[in-house]
């Protein structure tokens, strides 16, 4: 599967489908006011509600797509160091996911999960953008085996 940073609007119709677009404009507008927020700080703390969504690929498992939605808590650990470009913070965060659904071709599965382990360096920039690498794994409980 491919996953998309995005909510898919593939398998979505009607009443659902003109909630999932007011859903999205909201989140437009709020992150539009982000960008007045200060720069992450040693012992600052990052709280973050995500969403996300992806479908099949051509090799792929066919018919199926995914939507997710969850909160993450950080807590960011150093100063900004590192050689040039590299510069950055280091951040420890968890994250809890109270919804995950895959559509799939017999059935629905609805699932939640929860990452204990996310590392994070966030790249130290002068612009509102700030990129980031990450590595992080849990684990995913779901009504019906997915692939």
């Amino acid at each position: 599967m491919l996953y998309l940073g995005h909510l898919t609007m593939l398998l979505l119709t009607g009443r659902v489908r003109r909630s999932a677009k007011k859903l999205v404009w909201f989140f437009l507008i709020c992150c539009s006011c982000a960008s007045a927020q200060t720069r992450l700080e040693e012992g600052g703390h990052e709280l973050q509600v995500w969403t996300g969504g992806g479908h099949s690929v051509p090799g792929g498992t066919s018919d199926t797509s995914l939507w997710n939605i969850g909160l993450r808590y950080g807590w960011i650990l150093t100063t900004p160091h590192g050689p040039g470009f590299l510069k950055g913070r280091f951040e420890y965060a968890l994250d809890v996911i109270p919804a995950f659904l895959v559509f799939q071709p017999a059935n629905t599965s609805y699932g939640a999960g929860f990452n204990p382990f996310d590392l994070k360096w966030n790249f130290a920039t002068r612009g509102s953008i700030v990129p980031y690498a990450e590595l992080s794994g849990g684990f995913l409980v779901t009504n019906h085996n997915v692939p």
